[in-house]
């Protein structure tokens, strides 16, 4: 099964979403 990631960086948080290759939500994290 294939994962893809998503990264957004800003100066105050960042944040990643990881989704398999149906689109379902993997993983999704704020920091």
């Amino acid at each position: 099964m294939k994962y893809f990631a998503g990264l957004d960086v800003s100066l105050e948080e960042t944040s990643i979403c990881i989704v398999d290759e149906t689109g379902r939500i993997a993983k999704r994290r704020e920091r």
